[in-house]
């Protein structure tokens, strides 16, 4: 069985928006729920041998209640 290095497993997602950061990584915005609990999980993923997404340990997991302040940064961009 292969090791899931996905830091929210055993949750449910859902992909809300991905695009490429470079050729060998993916930004992936998701909705995830973790015992009960709804979060918005931003992480960089990588392509595996298999041609599989790996999640990195690169992002940030708040949750979903902040989206609004997040976004109220970013728009100051």
């Amino acid at each position: 069985m292969a090791e899931n290095h996905d830091p929210v497993a055993q949750a449910d997602e859902e992909t809300l928006y991905s695009f490429e950061k470079n050729e060998r990584e993916k930004v992936k915005i998701r909705k995830t729920v973790f015992k009960g609990k709804e979060y918005l999980d931003i992480r960089i993923y990588v392509t595996g041998p298999q041609g599989e997404e790996i999640p990195t340990k690169k992002g940030i997991n708040l949750p979903l209640d902040l989206a609004g302040e997040l976004k109220k940064g970013i728009v100051k961009l």
